[in-house]
């Protein structure tokens, strides 16, 4: 979803078009602070269409007023606007703040870093167990381990194995798929993962995909924070 803000605000930027970001039907809404624009009460959650090709579906569109939802890719540098407007995006409501500010007591995020295993869809939406890949990611974090690391999986086997065999610190958290609608009631784990890694010194990452995760580089997107491909 951030990479196809990215995208439509870097097409609108250079046709000189008005960009809004919209969260008013995604879950996410209800954990982040509310917002209105002068097209609230237009946007109608069952007329959004998935694009693919965003920039074609804007220059062929005829309304003055397009909204859609896409997750295509970016070609340019992302700009300091850009970043301030997803800054903007991701400001916890104040509940969440609650919760954020609950399971954060006593922690300053700037004195830790992140590793982090993206898994696959395999075990977290279908939760497909590969003992084999496990025994891998295993290895991969004993080779990299730190003091005051975090360890962030999207595979809560895999992190529960991990909290059985070695002294790691972690956060009782639920990891869900935020494109799926059977995770929508579990996000608020998932976008408080993203808040901490907003705010860490860096992040260690691997990827069962060969690719790094859209969410890893979420936190790079935004704040800048140190990317670290792992092995």
């Amino acid at each position: 979803m951030v990479r196809g803000i990215v995208c439509v605000y870097q097409i609108c930027k250079r046709l000189n078009y008005n960009f809004i970001i919209d969260i008013q039907h995604h879950p996410i809404s209800f954990y982040l602070k509310e917002r209105t624009h002068a097209y609230t009460d237009l946007i109608d959650k069952d007329n959004i269409h998935f694009i693919g090709n965003s920039e074609y579906y804007i220059l062929n569109h005829p309304d003055d007023v397009i909204f859609f939802i896409t997750n295509d890719h970016y070609k340019d540098e992302i700009d300091i606007k850009c970043k301030e407007l997803l800054r903007d995006v991701f400001t916890p409501n104040e509940k969440f703040q609650d919760f954020i500010d609950t399971k954060l007591i006593n922690i300053n995020l700037k004195d830790y870093s992140v590793i982090h295993f993206r898994l696959g869809d395999d075990y977290l939406v279908r939760k497909n167990i590969n003992t084999e890949l496990m025994n891998e990611c295993h290895q991969i974090f004993l080779r990299n381990r730190e003091e005051n690391q975090i360890v962030m999986t999207d595979h809560d086997y895999f992190k529960n194995m991990l909290i059985q065999t070695e002294n790691i610190f972690t956060f009782d958290t639920k990891s869900v798929h935020l494109g799926y609608k059977d995770h929508e009631n579990s996000i608020q784990y998932t976008l408080f993962e993203l808040m901490v890694l907003l705010n860490v010194s860096k992040i260690k990452h691997y990827s069962a995909y060969g690719w790094t995760s859209g969410f890893i580089n979420t936190a790079n997107i935004i704040n800048d924070i140190e990317l670290i491909r792992i092995n």
